[in-house]
């Protein structure tokens, strides 16, 4: 089992990190921060950004995670970082050199300079964590060049390995302000499907996701979209279907909320948490209530052998209460390469129709009784 806290847009705001993430279980192994750490420096004027240390960051989320230290802590940049200082050592994707402090907000985007990359392997190949940087969000040309370097590595990783990616800013259609979104939305479906615009018929052979923040101020929604449902990406004339799973990390200012994702064999489990502002870590009459379980999405990609023992094992008799998991063994099925398909023991795949003519009658069935 292995779990990873994500959060965004701490904006200095007390205790949001400890009150937020202090409900997660102690084994979290890996903590994300996507971005804006800190906020306007309100004594200099609203378009200069307040500088903070990253050490006091690290602080914060070790008063809840003491086994962690920097090289299981990541802040990805957001549009409010450029005055950091990074004694904490946990800024792994940002701008190719950390910014001088007292650079002007308004001159940020233009003179970042992106850098996305990997950040971080989970044990045992259990999965990838892919930084996004803000500036290969929000600036077009760099944005394209970002995406096509994402889709080269990813084509080395192992398919069996899940991809989290982390980033500042959005890829769906509301701001204006990240013109490299149509590219990354490409880029991770060719991740999820192995294929930038895939077709009705396109099957998933790679677990994705990618966590955003930067929207509290424009939208109060937490956005929870699976593959297999549509989104509008910035640059694109409409919706289209996604591959990939699509989730607001948590917003530590606004919401004092924050996602701890749980992988294990069978599936990927994306909960929400809702903080406290009066939660003081170690209080003993302090509370801390966790959020529901957003929802889940099954491993997409199983090993061969696994799919044929899959089948093998269909449930017999077959009833309506076996209709979702025969219908993901048909789709890691369908997931195999010909080649794959052609390795399969003898009666492999009839047995699997099979299943799934008895699983017909047995739905045809519940809906007559249902009827009469």
């Amino acid at each position: 089992m292995h779990y990873i806290a994500v959060a965004s847009d701490r904006h200095d705001t007390p205790n949001a990190i400890p009150s937020t993430m202090s409900g997660m279980p102690e084994s979290v192994e890996y903590v994300c921060l996507n971005g804006d750490m800190t906020d306007f420096d309100k004594e200099t004027g609203k378009n200069a950004q307040k500088p903070y240390n990253t050490r006091t960051v690290l602080g914060e989320v070790q008063s809840v995670f003491p086994a962690l230290d920097a090289s299981n802590v990541s802040i990805v940049y957001g549009s409010h970082d450029a005055n950091a200082t990074d004694d904490g050592k946990i800024i792994r994707c940002a701008d190719t050199e950390l910014l001088p402090n007292n650079v002007d907000y308004a001159d940020y985007a233009e003179i970042s300079k992106g850098w996305s990359g990997p950040i971080f392997e989970g044990e045992n190949d259990s999965y990838d964590i892919y930084g996004v940087s803000y500036y290969d969000m929000i600036n077009a040309e760099a944005g394209q060049a970002a995406a096509a370097e994402f889709e080269h590595w990813v084509s080395g990783i192992d398919p069996a390995i899940p991809i989290i990616l982390i980033g500042h800013v959005p890829i769906h259609k509301l701001r204006k302000d990240n013109k490299g979104a149509t590219y990354w939305n490409k880029a991770l479906n060719y991740a999820a499907t192995g294929s930038e615009t895939p077709g009705s018929d396109a099957s998933v052979i790679r677990d994705v996701a990618y966590l955003h923040g930067h929207n509290h101020t424009s939208e109060s929604t937490e956005y929870f979209i699976q593959p297999g449902e549509t989104m509008q990406a910035e640059g694109d004339d409409e919706a289209g279907t996604i591959y990939y799973t699509y989730i607001t990390a948590g917003y530590l200012m606004s919401n004092y909320q924050a996602s701890l994702i749980k992988i294990n064999d069978t599936e990927i489990v994306f909960t929400k948490y809702k903080g406290d502002p009066d939660y003081v870590v170690d209080s003993e009459d302090s509370t801390k209530s966790a959020g529901e379980e957003l929802g889940y999405l099954y491993r997409v990609y199983w090993p061969l052998e696994d799919v044929e023992e899959a089948i093998c094992a269909l449930p017999e008799p077959v009833t309506v209460d076996d209709a979702e998991w025969i219908n993901i063994v048909r789709a890691r099925f369908d997931a195999l390469s010909e080649d794959q398909k052609s390795t399969l023991e003898p009666g492999t795949k009839e047995k699997l129709s099979a299943a799934e003519a008895k699983l017909e009658t047995a739905l045809v069935h519940a809906l007559a009784k249902d009827v009469i």
